[in-house]
């Protein structure tokens, strides 16, 4: 089985319209294939209200009491994003298969059974690998230092030659579980460590998704799949109009949002022929005032994304 998992918790409605303008990009890509074989599980507080688009699809919700997931996120020293392995390991406690774990601000821009695919035969799924560890200096001072222990008791360290990954997507096959034991032993060491740096205590999940998930040296980037806009958030208010699908209020927000740029409503009616979607978000994220090129360019080149961002802000860098 395939399993498609997101998390959204606590009265946000922020968090609510972006997990419904993804699932709303994965029903507009996805081959007959994608509908009849992904189960989508959503691990909530409560139950949302689901896009009618999503009507064909397989979706359920696994309810985790606010107690309960305060209870967790305290073991781990108030580090929030404890919950994604956590979530993946208690989901594994219970299903077999392919899963593959989504934040919320992503949308779909290719139909993800070659993702799934990829996964059944072993690999490991991240968004994309952005830079050397080496390169974050606070985190690598105290790495290079630290000696750390897996979920059996062996002990590593964290060389030089890491790499740091995005987890804006996770995906693993069952077979591969065990490595979220050993993710989420060492954000409890570590989130509990007044060692680590305090300014990058929100990176812990992805430090630890970064370094165990590449000592298997089988990580398949989805970047070209998926992307992850934790860079402009407004995008979800641009999928909302793109899809011409507003979640609850959104369509008021959008309408302040473009009180705030030069673009009008009819501009996200449809794309250019020659265009794909991640190239025409860029474009209009490009009217936005106070939006600025070199924001993005820790964005990697060789990344799908990286590519596309720097195709749209081309004539910028030629003034470099």
């Amino acid at each position: 089985m395939n399993y498609l998992l997101y998390l959204s918790f606590g009265n946000n409605l922020r968090i609510e319209c972006e997990l419904a303008y993804s699932l709303i990009s994965l029903d507009r890509v996805s081959s007959a294939w994608s509908k009849e074989h992904i189960n989508i599980t959503i691990f909530s507080d409560k139950e949302l209200e689901i896009p009618k688009e999503l009507k064909g699809w397989d979706i359920n919700f696994k309810i985790l009491s606010d107690a309960k997931k305060n209870e967790i996120i305290k073991k781990y020293n108030n580090h929030v994003h404890v919950l994604k392995p956590w979530v993946l390991n208690d989901f594994f406690k219970k299903h077999n298969g392919n899963v593959m774990l989504m934040d919320t601000d992503t949308f779909f821009i290719h139909d993800p059974k070659p993702l799934f695919e990829s996964i059944a035969k072993g690999k490991l799924i991240l968004h994309l690998k952005e830079d050397s560890l080496i390169h974050r200096s606070a985190i690598w001072k105290y790495v290079k230092e630290k000696e750390l222990t897996d979920s059996s008791g062996n002990s590593f360290k964290i060389n030089q030659d890491c790499k740091m990954w995005n987890s804006g997507v996770v995906g693993l096959n069952y077979s591969k579980a065990s490595i979220i034991k050993d993710v989420l032993s060492m954000i409890a060491q570590v989130s509990n460590d007044p060692q680590w740096p305090q300014l990058e205590f929100n990176l812990i999940e992805q430090t630890s998704f970064s370094y165990f998930f590449q000592n298997e040296n089988c990580i398949s980037v989805a970047d070209s799949f998926v992307i992850h806009y934790w860079f402009f958030k407004p995008f979800r208010l641009m999928l909302a109009a793109y899809y011409n699908s507003f979640y609850k209020n959104e369509e008021i927000q959008l309408m302040k949002f473009l009180k705030e740029s030069k673009m009008q409503k009819e501009d996200f009616v449809e794309i250019k022929k020659d265009d794909d979607l991640p190239s025409f978000m860029f474009k209009k994220m490009k009217l936005y005032p106070g939006i600025h090129w070199t924001l993005f360019l820790d964005l990697p080149a060789s990344s799908f994304i990286g590519k596309k961002l720097r195709e749209e802000f081309v004539e910028e860098l030629e003034g470099l």
